[in-house]
């Protein structure tokens, strides 16, 4: 009888699952409008989940809908968190009515209301958002201040300069406060962090991050400080220094930060470099240089690599080809070089040099060097490739060939295709073939 029991059971199930299968579209979206208007808490969640993993924006206006009226924190939060990923803006109204009532919501949603009108720019919120920097939970606090650092307004400066000249205000959110004065670029903020940088009395964190924001709003009034504790034996203020310093672009500071690249904490080095990262810093390619063949520590010969790729003269970009081609140079830095070679330099001799190093290693055990050529090229629009991607299709190597398929596809070299089709029936490699026959749909 049981046996009996269990089968019927077994044929329900596999009916249910049979007609579930056989639902359509419009049925399952019908569904879940019926859901999220009359649906429990959990189910509502479940169909926002389902929405999410699709990308589907198909109910949206539903969606807000539901955020406008229900008492679920969570049910709100999950809405939320979904409009935040898809950049959805229409709910930013509902989400503001509920910011306005905080005292009375959960921090974890208010939290999701301040990352959701941060990405989509909501202005009209400051003024509500900034009450939260006084919140008892400082996560919701810290938010808070970010998110008004982060909408850049005018108001929003002169907002956090208030609390952070406040003597009543908890001094544990000052660091935040200080540094999205930064953010918004606060002119009005300068003397107060100037004088802040200069209190050598003054907690280590806060010089650090007033350092940084004089950096951001880019004040010249702030140099003269920044270069007396780019002075100072710490060497982390000292770096945070540096960093600042690397804002200005003048020729000046440019002398300060190649000093710094002889500093001994690979902090402050790590700083001037990043700081030299512009066209205008020529002066200092030929250290950039010396740091790539010799400094001790490995990140920074990758980060004088990507500011020499910055700065972009003859010199740097001669350079850096021939550090490429030498195969017994770190393929850490090697990688490094390449791509800057590929985001500014992608012509003329470095197409040759490209070349010359598959044809060197490709046949080769170790194909690290091959491989991080592949990938990146795989991805790279550009109308030079041409010679590489033929390159790549005719190699022994499978996953070359892979790459020139997609390279060539994704540029839409239309009079590659006859290769591509050829490839599609002829190559050895199944996976080549299904790869070729995949790229000729996006022809």
């Amino acid at each position: 009888m049981k046996r009996i029991i269990y089968a019927l059971a077994f044929i329900s199930i596999c009916s249910g699952v049979c007609l579930a299968e056989e639902k359509t579209t419009d049925q399952i979206f019908a569904e879940w409008r019926q859901t999220l208007q009359y649906g429990i808490d959990s189910e509502v969640i479940a169909v926002v989940k389902k929405l999410q993993e699709r990308g589907d924006e198909r109910l949206n206006t539903e969606l807000v809908s539901v955020l406008g009226r229900s008492l679920s924190a969570e049910v709100r939060r999950v809405i939320l968190e979904f409009f935040t990923k898809i950049k959805y803006d229409k709910g930013a109204e509902a989400a503001h009515a509920i910011l306005a009532n905080y005292d009375n919501e959960e921090p974890e949603l208010l939290r999701q209301i301040l990352l959701y009108l941060l990405e989509i720019k909501y202005e009209k919120a400051v003024d509500i958002i900034i009450k939260l920097v006084d919140s008892d939970n400082i996560l919701l606090a810290g938010s808070a201040i970010r998110a008004v650092g982060k909408l850049g307004t005018d108001k929003a400066g002169e907002l956090l300069l208030e609390k952070l000249r406040d003597p009543e205000m908890q001094e544990d959110r000052k660091p935040d406060i200080i540094l999205a004065l930064g953010d918004v670029k606060s002119q009005a903020a300068v003397d107060e962090l100037i004088s802040i940088v200069d209190n050598t009395d003054q907690n280590r964190l806060w010089r650090m991050y007033a350092s940084e924001s004089l950096g951001k709003i880019g004040n010249p009034k702030a140099i003269p400080i920044l270069k007396k504790i780019f002075l100072e034996k710490d060497p982390l203020v000292k770096a945070s220094a540096t960093a600042a310093l690397g804002y200005f672009h003048t020729e000046e500071t440019v002398d300060i930060l190649i000093e710094a690249l002889k500093e001994s904490h690979w902090k402050v080095r790590e700083a001037a470099c990043a700081g030299l990262s512009f066209p205008g810093a020529a002066k200092a390619v030929p250290i950039l240089i010396y740091k790539v063949e010799k400094d001790p520590e490995q990140k920074i010969r990758m980060d004088a690599a990507t500011a020499l790729g910055k700065i972009g003269t003859t010199e740097a970009a001669d350079f850096l080809r021939q550090y490429f081609l030498k195969k017994e140079n770190s393929v850490l830095v090697r990688e490094i070089v390449f791509y800057a070679l590929v985001d500014g330099h992608l012509r003329g001799e470095t197409i040759r040099a490209i070349e010359q190093v598959i044809k060197a290693e490709s046949a080769e055990r170790d194909k690290k060097m091959v491989d991080i050529i592949s990938r990146k090229l795989a991805s790279t629009e550009s109308g030079e490739l041409r010679s590489i991607y033929t390159l790549f299709i005719e190699n022994p190597y499978f996953v070359l060939r892979i790459s020139g398929i997609r390279g060539i596809a994704k540029n839409r070299y239309t009079d590659m295709r006859p290769r591509v089709e050829k490839m599609a029936t002829d190559d050895a490699s199944e996976i080549v073939r299904n790869e070729a026959k995949s790229a000729l749909d996006k022809f």
